[in-house]
């Protein structure tokens, strides 16, 4: 036991955004923050993980590190279709 307990990241209020990264013209993961539980549905029994702070979870499908974002929507220029620069 120690006394000097500190949480390594700061608390949040709960949040979730879909990301885009005009810098590399596609969009990126689902941004989430503020403690919110992640349980994995991929099976049946579903798989905890540790509650963080934030975290980004993949949406194209294509990271090696699922549910996590490892950024292969780059690699891959991904577009999601909902914003106006997909549309041209």
């Amino acid at each position: 036991k120690t006394d000097n307990y500190r949480p390594m990241e700061d608390a949040h209020s709960p949040f979730v955004s879909l990301l885009q990264d005009p810098g590399q013209c596609c969009s990126s993961g689902v941004y989430v923050r503020g403690g919110i539980p992640l349980e994995s549905a991929e099976s049946a029994e579903g798989r905890t993980y540790e509650t963080r702070q934030r975290y980004t979870l993949c949406r194209c499908g294509l990271s090696q590190n699922k549910p996590f974002c490892d950024a292969s929507h780059v690699s891959a220029r991904w577009i999601d279709g909902l914003t106006e620069e997909s549309k041209d």
